[in-house]
């Protein structure tokens, strides 16, 4: 392994500073922009693990000093727009800061950083480990180039249109090279393979549309283009800066333009953050193993990713709620700090409200449970903390409203049926079951979502689990009565017709989103005697279900 001295360390961060400098102002290269993004960080976040996590495992403890940078980046931006303005002198604040911060801090407490572990040597008997990873790795590869190429810019209903079936081919084979190598190898490895594949997904409607996808993402581009141009935006946004700021420094770090960077944010961490945070989430905080952590950040993906592939504030807030979440997992464990989930819900805050606020006064609750000295005091602040978080969302769309100046009479209607719309089951039979299931699947996704997260509740209390689950518990119902306040007395009178259900839909995708690890429970339960025995039978038949649902989905 390498190490430096104090001096290299600081030594090493004036050069990549320098480096940056330089391409900032003279080369203007986008490709060695990227280059120096990912050193800056990767370098950085290693740095940051190695102070505040170094009792976790290496790959989960880089993600939470991935994690500590940009919510610095988010928050810094966030007060600069609020006190001051944003411009370069912002960009530069944030840059310098950050590593200045760090090395002040590996001093304070005298922190060792190793770099290039030594590996185990190379063995010919490896070679059969990494065929399918390979193969695995190749086609992605040619994914991104056929998306590249079938590329448009005209008038196109549907992103399959491009798309013929010799991509569907390869897509399929590069899912099942993925998942055979995950039912059949036993590594930790197998978590950059997931994050590459992932990124494929969540990028398919960046390559495929160069100018743009989504009217949202096309707003948000005019407003940083404004942002850009005079610092601020009129009317003053409380909302929405904390992933403006990711998008500003991604453009200036990385020399690429502010379309591009507004297009890529989310997708790029998504596809790092989404199977990273479960895979830690299920194999430190249930201790499930390697196959069967995998396996569940696979199928995760039942949800559905639709959200992930165009940057948005409310997408970006649903991927911090989904890494609280599962952080809580580590937090039962005692892995975490109450200062990292208050970190995660203060950036939420900063990117969207409908996200943060409940990450927020649920954090606030938990903090109240902590107050072990004062009983009496705790049962107070903890009732009163669980019912501002049973009421945070409706009370924020009131004050929201009223702020707007619209009448309280406007404001408040009472609707009590129907409570929950839910898509009809469908039942397509044309007698080719190949065909009948794929279609089977996707129309009643929904359906089979509820039906996994009810069989996973049910098999987490006949086998007692239940405190392995009591926050998860508790986040949940805090978001389903919240749904239910606002759904029966609010009526969101400032959205248009068409979309005065779509604050309500939010809540639920959330709700959905607090109820994975139960869903994922129903699959660890319905799979690892197979991922535990060698019947080569049934370990086909798992690759083939799992490559079916990723590719419906």
């Amino acid at each position: 392994m390498l190490t430096f001295s104090r001096l290299q360390h600081s030594l090493w961060q004036l050069g990549i500073i320098a480096l940056i400098v330089l391409n900032f102002y003279i080369l203007r290269s986008a490709g060695f922009g990227a280059v120096l993004t990912i050193v800056f960080l990767w370098f950085n976040s290693k740095k940051l693990a190695d102070i505040f996590f170094s009792h976790m495992h290496q790959g989960l403890r880089k993600t939470l000093g991935l994690f500590l940078i940009l919510a610095y980046i988010a928050l810094c931006y966030t007060l600069a727009y609020h006190f001051y303005r944003i411009d370069q002198y912002v960009f530069w604040w944030t840059l310098i800061t950050i590593p200045a911060l760090i090395e002040l801090l590996s001093w304070y407490h005298k922190k060792p950083h190793y770099f290039l572990y030594s590996r185990t040597r190379w063995q010919l008997q490896h070679f059969r480990q990494i065929i399918l990873p390979t193969l695995m790795i190749l086609t992605d590869i040619l994914l991104f180039s056929v998306l590249t190429r079938q590329a448009s810019t005209g008038l196109i209903r549907s992103p399959w249109e491009l798309l013929d079936y010799r991509f569907w081919a390869l897509l399929i084979f590069s899912n099942f090279c993925l998942t055979a190598t995950i039912v059949i190898k036993n590594s930790h490895k197998n978590i950059w393979l997931i994050i590459l594949h992932f990124l494929l997904l969540s990028l398919l409607a960046v390559l495929l549309y160069p100018l743009g996808f989504g009217y949202d993402s096309f707003i948000h581009l005019a407003t940083l283009r404004t942002i850009e141009q005079t610092g601020t935006i009129e009317p003053r946004l409380f909302l929405y800066i904390g992933q403006y700021g990711l998008t500003f420094f991604l453009h200036d770090l990385g020399q690429i333009s502010l379309q591009t960077a507004n297009k890529i944010v989310l997708p790029l961490l998504f596809a790092f953050f989404w199977p990273s945070t479960i895979f830690y989430g299920l194999k430190h905080g249930f201790n499930w193993t390697y196959k069967n952590s995998y396996l569940a950040v696979l199928w995760s993906l039942f949800i559905g990713f639709n959200f992930a592939i165009m940057t948005t504030p409310q997408s970006l807030a649903f991927l911090l709620v989904l890494f609280y979440i599962f952080l809580l997992l580590l937090y039962n464990q005692k892995q975490v700090s109450l200062y990292l989930l208050w970190l995660v819900a203060i950036t939420a805050l900063t990117i969207h409200p409908l996200g943060g606020v409940p990450l927020l006064l649920f954090t606030l609750f938990l903090s109240t449970a902590r107050l072990g000295r004062y009983s009496l005091w705790r049962k107070i602040l903890s009732v009163c903390s669980l019912l501002l978080a049973s009421l945070g969302l409706p009370l924020f769309f009131l004050v929201y409203e009223l702020i707007n100046q619209v009448a309280i009479e406007k404001i408040i209607r009472l609707s009590y049926w129907p409570l929950l719309s839910l898509p009809r089951p469908q039942w397509q039979q044309s007698y080719s079951f190949p065909l009948d299931l794929l279609h089977n699947i996707g129309q009643n996704q929904v359906w089979l979502y509820i039906i996994g997260a009810g069989l996973g509740l049910f098999l987490i209390i006949r086998n007692h689990k239940q405190i392995f689950f009591n926050k998860i518990f508790i986040f949940t119902s805090i978001l389903i009565v919240n749904y239910l306040i606002a759904k029966i007395f609010l009526a969101f009178s400032l959205q248009i017709s068409y979309q005065k259900e779509d604050y309500l839909q939010r809540i639920i995708f959330m709700i959905g989103l607090s109820a994975l690890p139960l869903f994922l429970t129903a699959i660890f339960y319905a799979t690892r005697s197979i991922l535990a025995n060698h019947d080569r039978l049934a370990k086909l038949w798992l690759i083939i279900i799992t490559v079916i649902v990723i590719n419906v989905i």
